[in-house]
């Protein structure tokens, strides 16, 4: 192949489709200068999507923008890895362009699974709350013991001072 030229502009060229299908127009402007055009494309960051047309949704975005990418190693390294982060994208399951975000993917998992989450947290709400009632009283115990030592100190000294005294005598 040419140089430079791999599976990766074949994604690039996928992406200005997505791209051309979600907002009607081109990620870059066309000018008669095909050198200002090419320097453009080569240079200037497309404008986000939902920026041009409300309601586009960030992960969509986000797939598209990754296709979009300048650095051919950022973009997606092929058409089927693309075309499964689209089948995750309409599956509602995170996208392998989000998974470098770890909050990201847990609010996409809770959302697939609502039930399994409701019945995780509430088991973790349980053992929290199970932890701190057990805590109390040990924490009530330790504080009293505290006191008892404290009282303790000036009857040891003030019976060694009657036994010192009684023994004097």
């Amino acid at each position: 192949p040419a140089e430079g030229l791999d599976t990766r502009t074949d994604v690039y060229s996928l992406g200005v489709i997505l791209y051309q299908l979600l907002t009607d127009r081109l990620p870059h402007p066309v000018s008669d200068n095909l050198r200002r055009t090419l320097n453009e494309i080569a240079t200037a960051a497309p404008p986000r999507p939902g920026t041009i047309r409300s309601g586009i949704d960030d992960d969509l975005e986000t797939i598209v923008l990754r296709c979009l990418a300048k650095d051919p190693a950022r973009r997606y390294q092929t058409v089927a890895e693309l075309a499964r982060d689209i089948e995750r994208f309409v599956g509602g399951e995170p996208i392998a362009a989000k998974r470098d975000r770890p909050w990201y993917v847990l609010r996409q998992t809770v959302a697939r699974h609502t039930t399994a989450a409701t019945l995780a947290a509430l088991l973790f709400l349980s053992a929290l709350v199970s932890a701190v009632a057990m805590g109390l009283p040990y924490q009530r115990a330790a504080a009293a013991a505290k006191e008892a030592r404290s009282r303790r100190a000036p009857a040891l000294i003030e019976a060694q001072t009657a036994a010192a005294v009684r023994a004097f005598r």
